[in-house]
């Protein structure tokens, strides 16, 4: 047991120190350059050398307080992640569009998403609508296009990433009869290890990118006293916000894909049938009953 627990604290320390000392100290230096340069002397390497000189000065000092000083960077480098991570959640929860009803609305109606979609799905069907000696198949899937990149079904969010999710539960409940915030867990129980381990790696990019995203946030704030770190932060955000994007599309897919493949086997599961072939709508509608438990 004491080596075990002797391991376990090597790989916490080990953890801690990447996700959190190391960043966060990173971000303390850039927030010392922004405080020694300032906007007016933003490229002064002179003043940066002397202010240098000047730390290397004080770790001549008593063994100590050198102690005690890298101690606290230590603490301050810590906090800098803990706030990076806390500003991490609160950009997943723009990203995904948990935001107040009306102002949901109001960023729905300054994108005009909603609009696009519905017009890009009325010249879809007008044209499938079509006799098929009439319809243009490079039009109509053109069309199709058009519609599936503003949206797989019509936007309810104030952002792309959260349609994109909502678009899972919408196409599910329509095509399956499946509640998925209620099925859900009782599908993931009955996923194999691969699948699972498939779900686990595409939120954990999610999570970076949020963790990153978040980073980028706090350097543009040290834009205030040093302007090059704008800079930095805007294209740390940048990218974080592409690779968010892309993880939701993933992560999006294979949430469908599990439902495709393995709803049936959840009814078996769930002693609805004795039958693991396709899911239908009727066996989805009952799994859902089963799961909503009247609720």
């Amino acid at each position: 047991m004491t080596a075990f627990l002797t391991e376990l604290g090597k790989k916490l320390a080990d953890k801690w120190l990447s996700v959190l000392v190391l960043p966060g100290a990173l971000f303390l230096g850039t927030l010392m350059m922004g405080l020694t340069l300032g906007h007016g002397h933003w490229h002064d390497l002179a003043k940066l050398r002397s202010a240098l000189k000047r730390l290397d000065t004080a770790a001549s000092r008593p063994a100590a307080e050198v102690a005690l000083a890298t101690a606290a960077l230590v603490l301050a480098a810590a906090a800098a992640g803990l706030l990076a991570k806390a500003v991490a959640a609160m950009v997943t929860s723009v990203w995904v569009g948990e935001w107040p009803r009306r102002l949901t609305a109001c960023a729905l109606k300054a994108s005009h998403r909603r609009e696009r979609w519905l017009r890009a799905t009325q010249n879809y069907e007008a044209e499938a609508a079509k006799p098929p000696f009439e319809r243009d198949e490079a039009v109509l899937v053109r069309h199709a296009a058009t519609r599936n990149r503003i949206g797989l079904a019509e936007p309810c969010h104030g952002t792309w990433m959260g349609d994109r999710l909502a678009a899972v539960e919408t196409r599910v409940r329509v095509e399956y009869g499946v509640d998925l915030p209620f099925v859900w867990p009782r599908l993931w129980l009955t996923l194999p290890d691969s699948a699972r381990a498939e779900l686990d790696t595409v939120r954990g990019t999610f999570n970076s990118a949020t963790a990153l995203a978040g980073w980028g946030l706090c350097y543009m704030a040290i834009g205030i006293l040093w302007w090059p770190a704008a800079l930095i932060g805007a294209a740390t955000l940048l990218a974080a916000c592409r690779r968010g994007r892309l993880a939701v599309a993933s992560l999006a897919m294979l949430t469908e894909a599990a439902v495709d493949l393995h709803g049936a086997a959840l009814a078996v599961q769930l002693g609805l049938t004795a039958d693991s072939g396709q899911l239908t709508k009727a066996l989805g509608e009952r799994i859902t009953v089963v799961a909503r438990k009247g609720s």
